[in-house]
């Protein structure tokens, strides 16, 4: 020790120096960065953790070998060991850690040497309860402090040994109460119990020899002999005189008492529970096992098992457990344990992790063999150690708490577990308040105490009725287990006694000087302090004046209780003494505090903190502390000297968190005991001044309130009510809808329809049923119409769906078209929603399945009333902040915008419980806490301030703010809808009350068959010629145009006849005039023909005339003259004198002439021949005259003739337009002649089937659907693909395949999913949920029309995902929206869900959107799988021809069915004489011999199918056995959900089975074996995962009615139970014909102590 601590000390002493060399070097740096970058600072501390380490390694290992060398220092921490180490030399001051070491031993007494000083010999003992035991023999205390240690160990238990010796031989010598003072207590009890046993086993003695009221005589009970197990049972102390030790028995277990001092302590009242508690415990350590009582907290676990180690005088060490236990910290205790001798209990065992656990199994079961096999020294963790085999191992266990784990099975198989949970009440604590009272109170009867003893001997939880004060509650127990004894004048509110009227007559009876008047209680009167008189509290009551403009939720009717409540609350408020309001939902408490608080002084403020169920008490502080400011010091409260009042309404919904603890009432408690609470930042405390609580209670919190009864009547204006009748009308409508709306079942609404009218005749004189039964009882704001918001009664359903109808148009052409249906029900729903939405804060709870209208059906209320729709769009990741973003802009909407809005929540929007904190706050308030920062609240309180000052209201930050607010909760209509199925609509009505207290709700029942039948015909109205009835009427508008048709087309045939003889008339003219124009056309041609004949012969002269003309001077004017000559018109005169002058003269010759001159040559040329021209001129001119008149007569003939030709054409044109619409018109009529007989036909044939239908329809028998569906090749493809081949499986791919809903299989075995990636492979995209950018690849797959697998869904779905799954397309279906994103919808997009889930429970939507399929493998189809296997393994050539042949078959139905779709193809596609095609017809031959190939093929795949089937079947026994024990096994998650096994797993046992299967030649022998095998692994498999609870009951098909047998023979099984050695006795009825095993399970269940005896 001392090369030890100079070691340390040196180490030390370097650590200090180095240490503070480093401070100081730190302190002189004032840059943190420098101060721990210097340069090998790093270095330096490394190397001393390294020191140090090794420092603290070897103190372990010295510490070890002081616990090695006395085991109690294992009980000791470090530190205590260390001061005991060191301070071992002087044993007076070890003394303090004794009671550490030892049970009772607290001090020590140490003998004088003579010189008034204390030696180190010690002479004696103290306890606690300082009781003195004289050593027998002196103990020095010297030497190392473990070796003297050990000395006194071994002197104490000495001693008790002596003191119990000389007790047992005095016993008999000394008067009892001079005995028991003679020794200590612990010796004179176990003397006296050693006493007890032998003087009962005298007793029996002497009943056998004859004296039959020997044992009654002794202690009034009757037991038959010594071998009775009521006496056997018990805790039985003797005293061996030959080895001189104390002996404890317990049925057929021994133990030698341990002599441990326990000093003067307390003992438990042994009762018969603790009796059997004791046998457990007792047995277990018998058998060499440990034990492990559970039960509730204060049960007397714990306290059971100490009592029991002192009634052994073992030492019990108590461990109280925790998370922070490792293997090793345990592993330590152990050691000490086991080398002690003493038994350790650890409390609240589950509490250690269970990764821990498992390692203390192996630690547990290490210490069990060694003791098993007596061994003295055994390797433990390690190292040999002694071992005292006295060691006892418990555990206990508070099942159900929070943090408690369940115990691996490896640990459980060393614990006695069964008949554990005693059921114990912390019996001690009743005991121990029951016997003081008892001390207190002599007289204190005990009859109640007696029966309640008897009762709980039965039953451990028992209630006590019976009136106030006749001690039913001896104690109350509070939930922390505290006992809080209750004397005479206190009471529990819990007692069924109403107190107002017991303390009234007391007061009258008491109080008979006091003038109090008779009527009523005490509590109807108050005392008028001017009068000094009682008045009733009604003669106080305000008058009330309502005023139209409050919200009616806000207004408080006074009456006496009001008036009484109202003062007492002031005058509780007025001494700042906390005050709650306790009551039902509707009865007014929020209300109430309201007015009171609206009503105090300026010196008041007011915080209002709305609880919900997730309030927590950080989150409570948060809204308290906002309120305040800071004053001197720690000081805090509200501003100025204003006192500040909290007003916390439903003060009972926060959590009761897992420790039983509700947060903010724990905060709220601290700040009314105490006045402050605790920065949780700096942990210093704040002292809260100047304030305090009120606050609201429902005991039954999620109840509903009744909304005002006034709502509507106020709606009715002058209009509404002008007769008396009409205010009755309303008055039934109003209660109608406040009451009915709310109620669940249709018998309720029955019910209180009956209650409204018995009520109606009794208060309403005079009405008729005419008025009262009078329907539709309907009140709305548009049943004049939509522009006349009046609130009246509907005239009709008729009037009513001509206006809702409209309403739904005009909605469908400005919004997305909603398809409705609108039915009467649906029309009443659309009138509450509205009512609701119209009146004042319009907040209301749809409750309905999915798919019921509700949301719907509330778009169409608002638009009617003009509100905007706003609803939250869930996109990846909205959470509450996203919330709070999007009401903020719903409150600056409304509030600051004044924009009318409704906000419609459903149950999808809800994907977090928490988002109806927020909806709480605002349906209760109006105000959410921290929905705006400081700068948005001034931005808007800015926005609304000039709004505020015009209304003439103060416009200050606070009036404005509650000036925005008030408008909001106008605005903002709020509409949530809700599904009722499970029980997620009633737990949140309990955690968030507003949801029902303030809103109004309406009940969307199960659609009437009205409805039913409105929707039905809808859709069939789409189908041509159903209904009988509808197609007469249709006949008939069809037979009216036919006869219009008729009528139009004989009109036209008349003028056409007309038009057509007019064109004929003109086209006789038209012929005439071409045959004149024509006349005059040739004898133009004619005339035209001669004229330019004999012009033609005038003309050389003409041109002989002009060319003689060139001989003249071309200057000359004289020539131009000549050749501009008119030579058509030749005077006469002129003409004459050319003729006899000069055409006479012979000399007149051109040729003469040139001789004398070439120019008068020219001259007498052109002379000669002009005349010659005009001669031929004057011959032609009347040809040209009458040429020319011809013309003009052709041009106006032609020109007629042209007229008349257009006249002819026009009346052509017309008279074909009249042969067009002619045509059309008989086309018409043809129609409609053959809709009517079209339409006569179907109501022929409708009628034809309505009779059929009367009589019977034929049906095609054996139809089979799949045939209609599918065929065989296609299920060929999916056999191939991995698709099982049993029916359901093949049903199951076909509606796959064929269904319109997007598919949801369920698939736990897998098989579905297996096969689905097999058929569409690479093509598939596969997601699950939850995965990374799972969105992102659904958005993929939908807009590019991709097939997608979603799998492993479980039962809730993420609501982003329902406009997918429904379908829900906007933009005419072209687009889809998935979270704020618009995708293109592709056509081609298909979506298939999976979920492994059993038995999933999904939501109506879901059901609605999705086809469910199940894929659940059936028996049969395993049987069939597990068959192929079986074969497989025994005979592979069978199987393997088997699937061959299955695999050919299948190709040969693919293959003919590819060779008939390829011939159908080219026969439909050839024209005409197709004989000419050679290759269609060679492809025909061809065709025909493959398929006779293939069916002979077939024929002989069929023989040798028959023949390896029938070998096959031989081994069907073992595959049946197989599927017949999965299914058993499937079942046992019945029991427990834990118990799952998936197929896969067991094909594995099932394949590992066959393997290990004695092999056999004869196949009957190998079939038995496998089955035989089979079941064997099978049960070995399946009972390594059950619990030990449940082991027997997977067994019990062979126990089945043993329960039945025991009620019915409950004497006969009470008799064979309540024997001595029921192992020899023969069971009851049949039972004796169990086999062996099964009646050691049935002993084992009865009487579990009797086990070893029978194993024998």
């Amino acid at each position: 020790m001392t090369s030890y601590y100079r070691s340390r000390q040196l180490f030390l002493f370097s650590f200090f120096i180095l240490k503070k060399e480093l401070m100081s070097e730190t302190a002189q740096t004032k840059n943190v960065i420098e101060a721990t970058n210097k340069p090998k600072l790093y270095e330096k501390l490394e190397a001393l953790q390294q020191r140090l380490a090794l420092c603290e390694k070897a103190l372990a290992e010295y510490l070890e070998t002081k616990r090695l060398a006395f085991p109690r220092f294992y009980f000791v921490s470090s530190a205590d060991l260390l001061d005991i180490l060191s301070k071992g030399t002087q044993p007076q001051q070890v003394t303090r850690h004794l009671a550490k070491l030892f049970d009772n031993m607290a001090d020590l007494k140490f003998e004088n040497d003579g010189e008034m000083e204390v030696s180190k010999t010690a002479v004696g003992m103290y306890s606690r309860e300082k009781e003195y035991v004289p050593f027998q023999a002196k103990c020095k205390c010297i030497g190392q402090v473990e070796t003297w240690l050990n000395r006194l160990e071994e002197t104490m238990r000495e001693t008790v040994r002596h003191q119990i010796t000389e007790a047992v031989a005095a016993y008999e010598e000394k008067p009892r109460d001079q005995w028991i003072f003679d020794y200590p207590a612990q010796v004179a009890l176990t003397s006296s119990q050693i006493y007890w046993t032998t003087d009962v086993g005298i007793a029996f003695e002497r009943l056998e020899e004859g004296y039959e009221t020997a044992l009654k005589d002794y202690n009034k009970k009757q037991v038959t002999n010594a071998q009775a197990f009521a006496w056997l049972s018990q805790l039985r102390h003797r005293w061996d005189n030959i080895q001189r030790h104390c002996f404890v028995n317990i049925c057929d277990a021994q133990f030698q008492y341990s002599y441990e001092y326990l000093g003067n302590t307390s003992r438990l009242v042994i009762t018969p529970l603790t009796d059997r508690c004791y046998i457990t415990l007792t047995q277990s350590l018998h058998l060499t096992m440990s034990g492990a009582p559970a039960g509730p907290a204060g049960t007397g676990k714990t306290e059971t098992t100490k009592d029991l180690g002192r009634a052994l005088g073992v030492m019990v060490y108590v461990f109280n457990c925790s998370e922070q236990m490792d293997y090793k910290s345990i592993g330590n205790i152990y050691k000490g344990l086991a080398q002690t001798g003493a038994w350790g209990c650890f409390d609240e065992f589950n509490r250690i992790s269970i990764e821990v656990l498992s390692v203390v199994a192996v630690q547990v079961k290490t210490i069990q063999d060694a003791i098993k096999n007596k061994k003295k020294r055994f390797v433990f963790l390690g190292e040999e150690i002694s071992l005292k085999s006295a060691v006892g191992i418990f555990i206990t266990m508070n099942p159900g708490y929070a943090g408690r784990t369940e115990l691996p099975e490896n640990l459980k198989a060393l614990f006695r577990q069964d008949h554990y949970d005693w059921g114990l009440r912390a019996v001690k604590s009743v005991l121990v308040v029951a016997g003081s009272l008892k001390r207190g109170d002599k007289s204190r009867p005990e009859d109640q105490v007696v029966q309640l003893e008897e009762l709980l001997a039965v039953r451990h939880s028992v209630f006590v009725v019976g009136n106030a004060g006749t001690g039913k509650t001896q104690v109350l127990t509070l939930a922390s287990n505290e006992r809080i004894p209750l004397n005479p004048s206190m009471r529990l509110l819990f007692e069924l006694v109403d107190y107002r009227v017991e303390f009234s007559h007391w007061w009258f009876k008491e109080m008979k000087a006091v003038k109090l008047p008779s009527q009523g209680t005490v509590f109807d009167y108050c005392l008028d302090p001017e009068t000094k008189k009682f008045i009733p509290w009604s003669e106080k009551i305000p008058t009330f004046e309502m005023e139209v403009d409050n919200p009616l939720q806000a207004v408080l009717v006074p009456t006496a209780e009001t008036t009484q409540l109202q003062y007492f609350v002031d005058l509780l408020l007025e001494k700042g003494k906390p005050v709650m309001l306790v009551g039902n939902a509707g009865v007014g408490k929020t209300i109430l505090v309201q007015d009171r608080l609206a009503n105090l002084s300026d010196d008041y403020m007011v915080s209002k903190v709305p609880f919900n169920y997730y309030t927590s008490s950080v989150m409570l502080q948060r809204v308290l502390e906002k309120s305040l400011e800071k004053k001197a010091g720690r000081n805090y409260g509200p501003p100025g000297n204003k006192k500040l009042i909290y007003f916390i309404d439903d003060m009972n919904l926060p959590e009761v968190d897992t420790y039983g603890t509700v947060q903010p009432h724990t905060l709220i408690r601290q700040s009314i005991d105490y006045k402050h609470w605790y920065d949780r930042q700096k942990l210093t405390l704040k002292e809260i001044h100047n304030c305090q609580f009120i606050s609201c209670m429902n005991p039954t919190a999620g109840s509903f309130t009744i909304n005002p009864r006034l709502q509507g009547i106020l709606f009715a204006l002058p209009d509404c009510l002008k007769k008396p009748v009409d205010l009755v009308s309303l008055w039934l409508h109003e209660s109608s809808r406040v009451y009915e709306d709310k109620l669940v079942q249709p018998k309720d609404s029955e019910l209180f329809q009956k209650i409204l009218l018995e009520t109606a005749k009794k208060f309403f004189e005079g009405i008729g049923d005419n008025i009262l039964l009078h329907k539709p009882l309907i009140y709305c704001h548009f049943a004049h119409g939509i522009g006349d918001p009046r609130y009246m009664r509907v005239k009709d359903w008729h009037v009513l769906k001509k206006i809702l109808t409209d309403a739904l148009d005009n909605y469908n052409d400005l919004n997305a078209v909603m398809n409705l249906v609108l039915f009467e029900d649906a029309m009443q729903h659309v009138c509450r929603i509205n009512r609701i939405l119209e009146s004042n804060r319009g907040y209301a709870v749809l409750v309905g399945v999915g798919g019921s209208g509700k949301q719907s059906l509330s778009r169409l209320a608002a638009y009617i009333s003009s509100l905007e729709i706003f609803q939250i769009t869930l996109k990846k990741g909205y959470g509450i902040s996203d919330l709070k973003v999007d009401l903020a802009n719903l409150y600056i909407k409304t509030g600051a915008k004044n924009l009318p809005t409704v906000f419609l929540l459903t149950d999808a929007h809800v994907p977090d419980e928490r988002f109806l904190v927020l909806i709480n706050d605002l349906l209760a308030s109006g105000e959410i806490p921290d929905l705006f920062s400081e700068e948005e609240v001034d931005n808007i309180i800015g926005g609304i301030r000039n709004e505020v000052r015009s209304l003439g209201l103060m416009d200050n930050r606070e009036d404005c703010w509650k000036f925005f607010l008030s408008r909001a909760r106008q605005q903002l209509k709020v509409v949530l809808c809700f599904s009722p199925v499970g029980s997620t609509l009633r737990v949140r009505a309990r955690k968030f009350p507003a949801i029902v207290n303030c809103t109004a709700i309406d009940w969307f029942h199960e659609w009437p068959q009205e409805a039913l039948v409105s929707v039905s015909r809808r859709f069939i109205e789409e189908i041509e010629g159903i209904k009988v009835e509808d197609l007469k009427s249709k006949l008939a508008s069809q037979e009216v145009e036919l006869k219009f048709r008729n009528q139009d087309a004989e009109a036209l045939i008349t003028k056409i006849g007309f038009q057509t003889e007019k064109v004929s008339h003109e086209k006789t003219i038209v012929d005439a005039e071409e045959q004149r124009v024509a006349a005059i056309q040739a004898e133009v041609a004619l005339k035209k023909k001669e004229c330019e004949d004999k012009l033609i012969k005038a003309e050389p002269a003409l041109v002989a005339a002009t060319a003689a003309l060139n001989t003249l001077n071309k200057v000359d004017d004289f020539l131009q003259t000549l050749i501009s000559y008119n030579k058509e018109h030749i005077p006469e005169n002129s003409l004459k004198v050319v003729k006899e002058q000069y055409l006479q003269d012979p000399d007149f010759n051109p040729d003469l002439v040139r001789t004398k001159s070439f120019a008068a040559s020219g001259l007498c040329a052109w002379v000669i021949n002009i005349i010659k021209f005009y001669e031929v001129y004057c011959d032609v001119d009347p040809k040209r005259q009458a040429l020319t008149q011809a013309n003009a007569e052709l041009a106006t003939a032609t020109e007629k003739l042209e007229a008349i030709r257009k006249k002819l054409s026009d009346l052509d044109a017309n008279l074909c337009k009249l042969t067009a619409t002619f045509e059309k018109a008989t086309a018409e009529k043809i129609r409609c002649q053959d809709e009517v007989s079209r339409t006569n036909r179907t109501i022929e044939l409708a009628n034809r089937l309505v009779k059929g239908l009367e009589v019977s329809i034929p049906v095609t028998e054996g139809l089979d659907p799949i045939a209609m569906l599918t065929d065989d090749a296609t299920i060929a493809t999916w056999n191939n693909e991995g698709l099982p081949s049993d029916r359901m499986s093949t049903e199951n791919a076909t509606i796959l395949t064929n269904c319109e809903r997007w598919p949801l299989m369920i698939d736990p075995q897998q098989q579905g999913i297996k096969w689905i990636k097999n058929k569409y492979g690479s093509e598939l995209k596969v997601v699950h949920i939850g995965q990374k950018s799972y969105l992102d690849i659904i958005e993929h797959a939908v807009r590019c029309g991709d097939t997608i697998l979603v799998e492993n869904l479980e039962e809730t779905v993420d609501p982003v995902l329902d406009p997918v799954l429904g379908r829900n397309t906007i933009k005419k279906g072209r687009y889809i929206k998935i979270g704020d994103k618009e995708c293109e919808f592709n056509s081609h997009f298909r979506l298939i869900l999976h979920t492994k889930l059993a038995n999933p429970h999904y939501k109506p939507e879901m059901q609605a959107q999705t086809t469910l399929i199940n894929f659940t493998v059936t028996r049969d189809g395993l049987e069939d799988q597990l068959l192929a296997d079986v074969v497989s393994t025994e005979r592979p050539d069978l199987e393997h021809l088997k699937s061959k042949l299955t695999k050919q078959q299948n190709h040969f139905k693919i293959e003919l069915k590819r060779l008939e779709d390829e011939l159908l193809t080219r026969l439909s596609a050839a024209e005409g004489n197709f004989l000419g095609d050679t290759e269609l017809v060679e492809r025909l031959e061809t065709t025909k011999l493959t398929a006779a190939e293939i069916e002979q093929k077939v024929n002989e795949a069929k023989d040798n199918e028959t023949r390896i089937n029938e070998a096959r079947e031989c081994y069907r026994p073992a595959a049946a056995r197989a599927s017949l024990l999965y299914f058993i096994i499937n079942d046992l998650r019945k029991m427990n959900p834990i118990y799952q096994f998936s197929l896969k797993a067991f094909n594995i046992v099932f394949r590992k089975a066959i393997e290990r299967t004695e092999q056999s030649e004869d196949l009957k022998e190998r079939v038995t074996n496998l089955t035989d095998s089979i079941t064997h692994s099978v049960f070995l498999y399946t009972s390594r995962g059950l619990f030990e609870k449940d082991k027997t009951m997977a067994m019990m098909d062979e126990f089945r009615g043993l329960d039945r047998d025991i009620e019915g023979s409950a004497k006969r099984w009470k008799k064979f139970v309540e024997s001595e050695c029921p192992e020899k006795e023969k069971f009851p009825q049949e039972w004796k014909k169990k086999s062996s095993l099964q009646k050691l399970i049935m002993l084992r269940a009865l009487r579990p102590d009797r086990m070893t005896y029978a194993v024998r």
